[in-house]
């Protein structure tokens, strides 16, 4: 089975096929539009295609069915009409029914394995018994594969079916309990899982972060190994774990930068594609690892504690930068030279600011060098008094207060300075004049 793949950018579209045992990875940090373009290829590719949301709802009161299979049936059509809303993208319609249909499944899954089985038995058809008892043996259940699954993903967790058709779950070989009172990792897992295991071969199945609710540690091995299982589907996995496509066997690899709507409606995309990771290409996924993890891929180290006015004043100089203090001008230098000497095994580009401190234009330019710039401001108070940073500063107020007028704001925040100094003239005209005489 094939999927044509075409997403629209503002050049040149991209399209390829996506073969059954093949995984479009998609990349990129919050609010780029993966989710949406999840949601536009869904609508655009229609049958054969299923989508599970990283805003499922995935608790239930039991692990009982509370359906029957017209409701099911009803259910899963109503669905399908629901999902194809443009809201869909971000609201679930019935969201407690939604996460028990794939328990339903389940559990029909196996009771039509073990009826097919029955069913020869009660025609004491030998040849057939024994047949299917061989298929049986050789192609694990579903149940038995989702035992698998937690153990490769390290969730010492089995789960078994009851006597009154009731999903039960043990734990390290404990006692058994309803899969209702297992943790939300848990039963995300049993149910993105129990979807994925009971679809039909050549189905497209995409799935909206599937990271969500557990840890990373466990979510890598159980993708991993849910793919293998499922080698007859394609996958279109949106995700912000960046080490889940170096674990997969030659993902396409989509870095989503930005979406651009048209009437309130996502209309292309701005991304980079990766065919597919291989040996030649690993400096390109290198760099893919370098955008998706940062806007702030620079960081300026400059003088100065937590608790003093440099980090967050230069933060409003420099928005797009992270700034780390350290306590003195030798620390900066120290932490700049380290992470520029190591610059082959991450992609940090590292700043450093300090005071000048009468050094000689040969010592600043060999700084300068180095990534260190030396400034002439007598401290970083200096720099307050400057008119863009007072305003830098007024928006920042307003935006993290109740609001407000930034000019107002300007004006209200000089006329105390001015007060307060007319408040301390008599102090500062004392310093000024032991400075005079200093010199």
């Amino acid at each position: 089975m094939s999927f044509p793949i075409t997403i629209p950018r503002q050049a040149n579209p991209l399209t390829f096929n996506l073969e059954a045992g093949e995984t479009l990875v998609l990349l990129g940090a919050n609010g780029t539009g993966k989710s949406a373009l999840v949601d536009y290829l869904r609508k655009v590719l229609g049958e054969h295609v299923i989508k599970i949301s990283a805003i499922r709802q995935n608790w239930f009161a039991t692990g009982k069915l509370s359906m029957s299979q017209s409701q099911r049936d009803n259910l899963h059509e109503a669905l399908k009409s629901w999902d194809r809303e443009d809201t869909s993208r971000f609201f679930e319609h019935n969201p407690s029914e939604r996460a028990n249909l794939p328990l339903f499944d389940l559990v029909s899954f196996e009771n039509r394995r073990a009826r097919k089985i029955a069913t020869f038995i009660d025609s004491n058809d030998t040849e057939r018994v024994n047949a299917a008892v061989n298929v049986a043996c050789n192609t694990p259940s579903v149940i038995a594969q989702i035992n698998t699954l937690f153990s490769y993903s390290n969730m010492p967790i089995e789960i078994s079916i009851g006597d009154k058709e009731q999903l039960l779950a043990s734990k390290n070989g404990r006692s058994h309990f309803d899969i209702a009172s297992l943790s939300d990792g848990e039963r995300n897992s049993i149910i993105v899982a129990s979807t994925i295991l009971t679809t039909q071969p050549g189905t497209l199945i995409l799935i909206d972060e599937p990271e969500r609710h557990l840890h990373r540690s466990i979510i890598v091995p159980f993708v991993v190994e849910l793919i293998k299982m499922r080698s007859d589907c394609a996958f279109l996995i949106s995700t912000h774990e960046i080490t889940l496509p170096s674990s997969l066997e030659s993902p396409h690899i989509l870095l989503v930068r930005e979406c651009f709507y048209v009437n309130s409606k996502p209309a292309s995309w701005d991304f980079d594609y990766i065919a597919k990771s291989s040996p030649e290409n690993e400096e390109l996924y290198e760099g893919l690892k370098k955008d998706l993890l940062g806007a702030r891929r620079r960081i300026l180290f400059v003088e100065g504690n937590d608790d003093s006015l440099d980090r967050p004043l230069y933060s409003l100089i420099f928005p797009e930068v992270s700034v780390i203090s350290k306590a003195g001008c030798r620390e900066v230098e120290r932490a700049v030279a380290g992470l520029r000497n190591s610059a082959p095994y991450h992609w940090v580009r590292a700043f450093g600011i300090i005071d000048e401190d009468k050094r000689s234009p040969a010592v600043i330019a060999e700084l300068i060098q180095k990534g260190i710039y030396a400034i002439k401001a007598y401290s970083v108070e200096s720099i307050y008094y400057h008119p863009e940073l007072q305003r830098r500063a007024a928006r920042k107020l307003c935006d993290v207060t109740t609001g407000g007028n930034v000019g107002q704001a300007l004006h209200d925040a000089r006329t105390a300075a001015l007060q307060a100094i007319k408040d301390s003239r008599n102090h500062l005209s004392q310093v000024s004049v032991l400075l005079i005489l200093a010199r």
